[in-house]
């Protein structure tokens, strides 16, 4: 989840908490801001998430929040190869990879790219996609 939209939520629910604390009787105020406060830890513990079911050939490029998966399956015939890439050239993938250097893309028969990982060194990089080749069952090597 963007730090924008949590600060945004979070700054949201404060001002709620103070509204129950300034306006309302004292009961209703610490019920109020118990149930206000209640969202904030999910909300700053959701995270970016990649699912990929090779048997059923479709992934999920969503969020992971309190519990639930939040975004769409997407359907796939194939995965034509995963390449490393400097950052500079995933100029729409960017941001997800939070200054790093290299970053690994699945490419699909579609020529649709899928941000992976991202490192500063490319040889980690290679050694976190050996178990990914492993794991998806790709016959192809880095």
């Amino acid at each position: 989840m963007p730090l924008w939209l949590r600060l945004f939520i979070s700054g949201f629910l404060f001002v709620g908490m103070l509204y129950a604390n300034f306006l309302m009787s004292e009961e209703i105020a610490i019920l109020l801001t118990i149930s206000l406060a209640t969202p904030v830890l999910p909300i700053w513990n959701a995270y970016r998430l990649l699912e990929i079911n090779n048997q059923a050939k479709a992934y999920l490029e969503g969020y992971w929040f309190a519990g639930f998966r939040l975004g769409p399956w997407k359907r796939f015939r194939e995965i034509k190869e995963i390449r490393i890439l400097k950052m500079a050239n995933l100029h729409q993938l960017k941001r997800r990879s939070k200054g790093k250097a290299f970053g690994a893309v699945m490419i699909m028969e579609n020529e649709d790219q899928v941000y992976l990982i991202g490192s500063n060194s490319k040889d980690k990089l290679k050694g976190w996609l050996k178990e990914i080749y492993i794991k998806l069952e790709l016959n192809k090597s880095i």
